[in-house]
C-alpha cells in the first residue's frame, strides 16, 4: 500500500456536496458546468492537466456506465502514472507489461509520461460520454 494520502475530487455538481460532508480534507477539486455543452476530448484533456498538477501515481475514475434507459453499472477505470509502470515492470507479482526498447531512459521517461496523460484523458472522456446520457 502506497503512503500517499489519498485525494477526491469530481466532476459536475452531483457529488460535490455528499463529497464534502463526508471527506472534507481529501476533497481537493471539482470542475462544474463541463456538462452544459457537449462534451469534447479538449475538455477531458483539460481536465486531465489539472488532475495531473497533484501528482497522482494512480487515478481512479469512478462513473456510471450506460447499460440501458433505466439501468446504470458503477464502474471504476484505473489510471497508472508512468512511476507506478515502471514499478510493475520490475515486481514479478505484479501484471508484467512489454519492456520495449527505448535508447535511452530519459526517453523512456517522456514516453510513458506522454502514454499515460493521453491515458488519462481518454478515459476520462470516455467517463464524461458514459454520464451524458
Amino acid at each position: 500500500a502506497s503512503s500517499r494520502e489519498q485525494e477526491l475530487g469530481s466532476i459536475g455538481d452531483k457529488g460535490r456536496g455528499q463529497l464534502t460532508r463526508v471527506e472534507p480534507d481529501k476533497y481537493k477539486v471539482c470542475f462544474t458546468e463541463t456538462f452544459k455543452n457537449k462534451v469534447t476530448f479538449s475538455q477531458a484533456s483539460l481536465i486531465a492537466e489539472e488532475l495531473l498538477k497533484h501528482e497522482p501515481e494512480t487515478v481512479r475514475i469512478l462513473y456510471n456506465k450506460f447499460r440501458s434507459a433505466i439501468s446504470f453499472k458503477p464502474t471504476i477505470a484505473t489510471v497508472l502514472m508512468p512511476e507506478m509502470i515502471e514499478k510493475q515492470l520490475s515486481e514479478p507479482s505484479g501484471n508484467r507489461l512489454d519492456a520495449y526498447e527505448i535508447e535511452s531512459s530519459h526517453e523512456r521517461e517522456d514516453t510513458l509520461k506522454d502514454l499515460a496523460e493521453f491515458q488519462l484523458a481518454a478515459t476520462l472522456y470516455n467517463a464524461m460520454l458514459e454520464n451524458n446520457w
